[in-house]
């Protein structure tokens, strides 16, 4: 069931060629769908052209061909159980076998023998086969009915151009005749008698019956192996291009999931590089700061406490010193600026009451070793003191 599925889809289509009574071409094209498991009429309609018909089947893309017009010739024997050419010779003594298509059926006791010239039915096929349509199998003159034969009773029954008896569920007489249109009830199903025909085209490949199309085994086999290797490359291109934007598919995904952890990964970096940027600048204002330490350190502590020790020595009770400051601030801090500050230097700042005070003071502190100048930096009496500010200047020892 799977292989037809793929084969054939749900839809199953044939096509007869036939004429009427006044010897005019027309066409009748039947489709039957499958649909929970039952085959039923989905379209049916007699053309006049054989564009007409191409334009019906197209989007099948597959059929079942039967040929009864004038180019079948058709003839009754009273010959049984014989090789196909011998029944061929008796019915048509002077043809060459090899130029033409035949079809055979046999009951008990007569042969009933079509025949078309090869050359007609390859131009049928091939034409239908341009215009994307696959014929998987074909009959001649009336002998398709041979494959409803199982769902028909004993009776007499009408095609497009002729009247067939079926006896014992055989067929046991075909002859010419037109009617008006008639209906009939085939397994359920209803057709007219133009229909019949292509009903057993139709369940022919459906059911991929063994009824044995004598004399046409060898075209049909050759029919259907060519469909089937057609189908199968449709199948393996559609598969092919279906796998292929799947690994494209996949590959994109692939790179737009990596892609965008590349994407991720390049902004942590960013971010890294920022903070490595601020990291170093912090290191950067650490290294000034500790550079300003060291630089307030650069005379050893012992040293600075000394001096200082010895300008509290010197200084008498008469003035009162407010600040001293060691190595002086040059200029008022600022933010992201470098602090200067004024090296080997000493700022005393204080309040004497009396003028002499603070010059004797300046004298004593000259006097010292560690001194090199005093340099007076202001210098003023405010109510009943006297303000002064001295810079000492300390030898570089």
């Amino acid at each position: 069931m799977l292989k037809k599925w793929l084969l054939y889809g749900t839809s199953f289509c044939a096509i007869e060629h036939s004429t009427d009574k006044n010897n005019t071409d027309f066409y009748t094209g039947l489709q039957l769908s499958k649909k929970k498991k039952e085959l039923n009429v989905t379209n049916r309609h007699q053309y006049n052209s054989i564009n007409e018909v191409i334009s019906f089947v197209k989007a099948n893309k597959h059929a079942f061909l039967i040929i009864n017009n004038q180019h079948v010739l058709s003839k009754k024997i009273t010959v049984v159980n014989d090789s196909q050419k011998k029944l061929i010779q008796v019915a048509f003594p002077n043809i060459v076998i090899s130029d033409f298509y035949y079809e055979i059926y046999s009951n008990d006791t007569e042969s009933f023998i079509s025949i078309c010239r090869k050359e007609h039915i390859d131009y049928v096929i091939d034409l239908y086969s341009k215009n994307g349509i696959s014929i998987v199998d074909f009959s001649l003159g009336n002998l398709a009915l041979q494959n409803i034969l199982p769902f028909i009773g004993n009776d007499n029954f009408n095609t497009s151009n002729a009247k067939i008896t079926v006896e014992n569920n055989k067929i046991t007489i075909i002859e010419k005749e037109f009617v008006e249109d008639q209906t009939y009830i085939v397994n359920d199903l209803e057709v007219s008698n133009h229909e019949l025909l292509p009903l057993g085209g139709v369940l022919s490949y459906y059911f991929d019956q063994n009824i044995e199309q004598i004399g046409l085994t060898q075209k049909t086999e050759e029919l259907k192996k060519t469909y089937q290797q057609k189908k199968l490359f449709d199948l393996g291109l559609k598969f092919g291009f279906g796998f292929l934007f799947t690994i494209l598919l996949i590959n994109f995904l692939v790179f737009s999931h990596y892609t965008t952890k590349a994407d991720q990964l390049t902004i942590d970096v960013q971010l890294n590089e920022q903070t490595k940027n601020r990291l170093i600048s912090l290191q950067e204002k650490v290294a000034q700061k500790e550079k300003v330490v060291k630089n307030l350190q650069s005379v050893s502590q012992s040293k600075v406490s000394r001096h200082i020790d010895e300008i509290a020595q010197l200084i008498p009770n008469t003035i009162l010193l407010t600040n001293i400051y060691y190595q002086p601030i040059k200029s008022r801090v600022k933010k992201g600026k470098t602090i200067l500050v004024t090296k080997n230097q000493i700022t005393v700042k204080g309040v004497s009451k009396k003028n002499e005070d603070s010059t004797h003071l300046i004298s004593l502190l000259e006097s010292k070793k560690w001194v090199d100048k005093v340099t007076i930096m202001s210098y003023g009496k405010q109510k009943n003191n006297m303000e002064f500010e001295l810079l000492i200047h300390i030898n570089n020892e």
